[in-house]
């Protein structure tokens, strides 16, 4: 799966979307920052060499006389030192990528040369613009397991004859820190990358700037929010308080906010992990019935389990089997307040569905038989609930992407028909004017479609857009 599109998945349209960020819009928030901005494309970077400081000079701003001053090879600079967050070192770097800024050895903007160094000078607010010559005058060598959001990846030739590129150290994107993302400025523009460490480690020597003020590091991605798990899912209680769930081998884990993150005092606090039993190592997903408590599904290759809140205290049910295991699973809740459960397996799909909605009445909740759908085997699957009421689903395996939808609103479907090529994995939303629009991570990277009208009883509505390179892939 590309990098790009961790968490591509169903948080698209579902409250995960809290904690998992996916590609779903053309503004996303970069770790480690808490704004919206405009992507800044990645550029393509020769990780196995490293890109020298002797690129042509780029459109940057003129230098301006003033204190700032080149710190080359054989000087020192006398620093009266002030000391910086890492915060704050985020928060700097940012505002060259926000602004695309060009790269250039002979260009200045801000008091700092618009080259790597200089761009990690700046993010140190150095007060000079160091080379990555200089560099180890304000900074001391970490090893890889002490970088901290706001440290810096020098790279060199390890026989000493050159020194070529330095990034600002962003985070690391999973908890086996096996991938890492940056800021940098190389060319053409200062931008967000996200690297492989086995790629890089031999060329990189991790370093950390003298003056960062000690404290805890800022937020960078799951690692702050749990060491554990290979799903997560999360959900929004009536209250409005997140929970969230993971599954690791002994089981499902489940955290919640103690109050709603709506700005009152003490808001957004959370509770510590519980264990909630459950199979190991599942694919979570949940979803709230008509009376607000949550129904939650672990899937694993033996079988399905559910539970659900019996009331909105929070109190759970036992784990039950609802059914055979798979390999995905995608729930949806129906316009009359029923959850409906998909399961992909070698031979096909599987639905299931509540007969009537678990909202209290006598009888509520109940299910029907498990039907076979036909579909692709192995898929991967997305559902998503259509303006009309209506759902639409999505399957896609690497041969290709499968569609199907409710042709009315009493559980009748259309079959399956093909619907472009296929890719590794999928998510839907509901745009606010109704449209529905699917995203597909595929070999050249995210692509999506998207109704040209809402699939809503209006004449021409529900009919589709080409395939479209949403965000290519990254090298």
């Amino acid at each position: 799966m590309h990098p790009t599109v961790i968490g591509l998945r169903r948080s698209v349209a579902a409250a995960a979307s809290a904690v998992v960020l996916a590609v779903v819009a053309s503004v996303t928030v970069l770790p480690g920052v808490g704004a919206a901005v405009t992507d800044p494309r990645p550029t393509t970077v020769d990780t196995t060499t490293g890109p020298p400081e002797t690129w042509p000079d780029g459109v940057g701003e003129p230098r301006e006389p003033g204190p700032r001053s080149d710190i080359r090879e054989g000087e020192v600079m006398p620093l009266a030192a002030t000391s910086i967050t890492r915060d704050e070192i985020m928060a700097r770097a940012h505002t060259w990528v926000a602004a695309a800024v060009s790269y250039s050895i002979n260009r200045w903007r801000d008091g700092y040369r618009t080259d790597c160094s200089g761009f990690v000078s700046l993010a140190w607010n150095t007060g000079a613009s160091y080379t990555t010559r200089t560099l180890d005058q304000v900074s001391h060598e970490i090893t890889k397991d002490e970088l901290l959001p706001g440290d810096a990846l020098l790279w060199r030739r390890w026989d000493g004859d050159q020194v070529g590129h330095v990034r600002v150290f962003g985070g690391w994107l999973d908890a086996a820190r096996s991938r890492y993302w940056v800021y940098e400025q190389t060319p053409p523009r200062a931008t967000y990358n996200e690297y492989s460490w086995s790629q890089t480690q031999a060329l990189y020597q991790p370093i950390r700037y003298d003056f960062v003020a000690h404290g805890p590091a800022p937020a960078q991605n799951l690692r702050e929010f749990t060491t554990t798990g290979s799903s997560v899912a999360a959900a929004t209680s009536p209250d409005g308080r997140v929970e969230a769930f993971t599954s690791d081998s002994s089981g499902v884990h489940h955290r919640w906010q103690t109050a709603p993150a709506d700005g009152r005092p003490g808001g957004g606090g959370w509770s510590d992990w519980v264990h909630a039993g459950g199979p190991a190592n599942a694919r979570l997903a949940f979803f709230r019935a008509p009376d607000g408590r949550l129904e939650q599904f672990a899937l694993t290759a033996g079988e399905l389990s559910h539970r659900f809140q019996t009331d909105l205290d929070g109190a759970w049910s036992p784990w039950g089997v609802l059914g055979p295991g798979g390999s995905d699973l995608a729930t949806a809740v129906a316009s009359d307040g029923r959850i409906e459960v998909f399961v992909a397996h070698e031979g096909g799909i599987r639905h299931r569905w509540q007969t009537s909605p678990a909202d209290g009445r006598p009888d509520g909740g109940g299910w029907s038989e498990w039907v076979d759908t036909g579909g692709p085997g192995g898929a991967r699957l997305t559902v998503t609930l259509a303006p009309g009421g209506r759902l639409e689903q999505f399957a896609t395996t690497s041969s290709g992407v499968r569609h199907r939808y409710q042709t009315d609103n009493a559980g009748n479907w259309s079959g399956w028909s093909d619907f472009g090529p296929g890719g590794s994995d999928l998510a839907d939303t509901v745009n606010v004017d109704g449209r529905v629009e699917v995203f597909l991570d595929a070999a050249d990277g995210v692509r999506s479609r998207w109704h040209t009208l809402a699939a809503d009883g209006t004449p021409g509505g529900g009919t589709w857009s080409e395939w479209t390179v949403f965000r290519p892939a990254v090298i």
